[in-house]
């Protein structure tokens, strides 16, 4: 009994092995490359990057301001250089964002009066939000360093 289980378990689990390695080894992908015949998909399975949205651009434009003022190896001043083109960054990201809400705003204009009138609450709060961290930007431009201020 127990050697016809071994006989029937050995090729099932060579089978079971042989797709698990199709699988997660990569070998779809090289099949579809073949399949596709070269033409558009890397065989290594990285897609080419899309274009990120304004939401994610924005997301991590302040976490890499974050960092900046968070890195206790850099000094002040190299500190306010670096987020001077994150806030033009931000400013420009800022314009496709509001483009967005436009178009949202367009497409529930037939909605209920409470779901439009979400909406504009959630864009009041945006933009109440990017007010008060342009102008914590501001005052992170104007402060001045020990140096600066042992000077005056």
């Amino acid at each position: 009994m127990q050697l016809r289980c071994l006989k029937i378990l050995k090729p099932v689990s060579v089978i079971i092995l042989f797709f698990f390695t199709w699988t997660s080894g990569g070998l779809f992908q090289v099949a579809y490359a073949i399949k596709d015949g070269g033409k558009g998909q890397e065989v290594s399975g990285q897609e080419k990057p899309k274009e990120q949205k304004p939401e994610e651009k924005l997301q991590k434009t302040l976490y890499d301001i974050g960092g900046i003022l968070n890195d206790s190896s850099t000094d002040t001043n190299t500190k306010k250089t670096k987020v001077k083109p994150k806030k033009t960054e931000i400013g420009n990201i800022d314009v496709e964002i509001k483009k967005q809400f436009k178009e949202t705003e367009d497409k529930i204009k037939d909605l209920p009066d409470e779901i439009k009138q979400r909406h504009r609450d959630f864009v009041k709060k945006y933009e109440d939000n990017l007010k008060e961290f342009k102008a914590n930007l501001d005052d992170i431009d104007r402060a001045k360093t020990k140096e600066e201020k042992e000077e005056a």
